[in-house]
């Protein structure tokens, strides 16, 4: 006889088996319901941390970032590639390629900076900055010494700087302030011509480099030319009653002298390993160095007259002042008289025994030699009326300390400004 199958009572059966510990606690489920093994895995430290990185997740959750575009260079700003900007930037390019001899592709890696998603932005502190990371990028190696030690065009920022201290001491000499930060220097016949000249500068670093002198020698008399820049900087300020050497200038010197320092640390990391010769870096670099040592404000503080410079040529052009019958010297000056003997050329001066001053000034050798007795000369074929005569028309009525073309007419028939002065 078949007996009826009795239902298993609760706590018995299969399901029994399945109970946990405590009452209540089935390690079954079914729906509707949690077993005891999920609340304890739910209640773990690892999930809690899980459970809140999601709600965290799923609060901040939205539309994906979109990545802005930007190359910064000095305060412009080039966020998209076919714009006017990017065309005027890129046509610049192009120019300093041709007059650098760079390598095929620097237009096309400024275009990239500027489509790079990867990078949120490129910033350079200004246009220098930028021709210097592509210059090392697309730099070739220059063939040949007079390629190697071939006279190096002025940063951009040497006109600017020069500008600066033209402005403070005009304004400081006439006692109102004169703005000539905007002045055409080839309008009015002007350069900034060099304390120190180029071929002082090239012919030492050339005994660095076939190591007839050492690293110690270079960082030596560099410095004396840092020195004076920072020192140009400091009368610069000094001097100023009219906000010319605001931030943006001390701040351009500061990074002109950052600049100069790295190119001369990687010169001597290459001078230590290496030749010019079998490493295009290293050629690469010489050429960086003598560039930023050339830029230098302290040695190139200001304006001059073009004629008058070209007089001078090569020799040393010092700017001196006489105070009480004592000769005082500018920041560039005192740098270039400190150098140990033959490391610069002797100071330009007349036939009739007048030291040539960069703003067109005469200082009797008689009293230069004063204040330093073992001054190195060395003699133009000109006496002061004719190095007068050939300057400029400032400087022919004898306007003292003019080195533009006061009152005189252009090609153009507009009248020139005053001429500034130099330190």
């Amino acid at each position: 006889m078949r007996t009826q199958e009795q239902k298993p009572n609760a706590g018995t059966g299969p399901a029994a088996e399945m109970q946990g510990p405590c009452p209540g606690d089935s390690l079954t489920s079914g729906p509707g319901t949690r077993s005891a093994l999920q609340r304890r895995i739910s209640t773990s430290p690892r999930q809690r941390m899980q459970r809140e990185h999601l709600q965290q997740m799923a609060q901040t959750e939205g539309p994906s970032p979109v990545v802005q575009r930007v190359l910064k260079v000095d305060t412009a700003v080039y966020d998209r590639p076919s714009s006017n900007s990017a065309k005027a930037l890129y046509e610049k390019v192009r120019q300093w390629s041709e007059a650098l001899q760079w390598k095929r592709g620097a237009r096309a890696e400024v275009k990239r900076l500027i489509e790079d998603t990867q990078s949120p932005e490129h910033v350079y502190a200004d246009e220098d900055a930028l021709k210097d990371a592509l210059e090392e990028k697309f730099s070739a190696a220059p063939k040949g010494d007079d390629e190697l030690y071939k006279r190096p065009a002025f940063q951009s920022k040497v006109y600017e700087l020069a500008k600066v201290t033209a402005s403070i001491m005009t304004s400081s000499a006439t006692r109102q302030k004169t703005d000539l930060r905007d002045m055409s220097l080839s309008d009015n016949d002007l350069d900034v011509p060099h304390r120190m000249p180029w071929e002082n500068l090239r012919e030492n670093t050339r005994k660095f480099i076939n190591r007839k002198e050492t690293d110690a020698d270079l960082v030596r008399w560099t410095d004396r030319l840092v020195q004076a820049t920072e020192d140009r900087v400091a009368v610069n300020v000094m001097n100023d009653c009219w906000d010319f050497a605001d931030t943006a200038y001390q701040s351009a010197v500061k990074a002109q002298i950052a600049q100069f320092h790295a190119a001369r640390d990687r010169l001597i990391f290459h001078w230590k390993k290496s030749t010019p010769t079998s490493d295009g870096p290293y050629a690469v670099a010489i050429r960086k160095f003598l560039t930023s040592l050339n830029s230098l404000h302290g040695n190139v503080p200001d304006v001059g007259d073009s004629k008058v410079n070209k007089y001078v040529s090569s020799r040393t052009h010092t700017h001196l002042t006489q105070d009480k019958g004592r000769v005082l010297s500018s920041p560039g000056t005192t740098a270039v008289l400190a150098m140990t003997p033959g490391r610069a050329s002797g100071v330009a001066v007349t036939t009739d025994d007048q030291v040539i001053g960069t703003d067109s000034s005469f200082t009797p050798l008689a009293s230069v030699r004063v204040a330093y007795p073992k001054l190195q000369v060395s003699y133009l074929k000109r006496s002061k009326a004719e190095v007068v005569g050939g300057g400029s028309k400032a400087v022919a009525k004898g306007a003292k300390g003019a080195t533009g073309a006061t009152g005189s007419k252009s090609k153009s028939g507009a009248k020139k400004s005053a001429g500034p002065k130099t330190s």
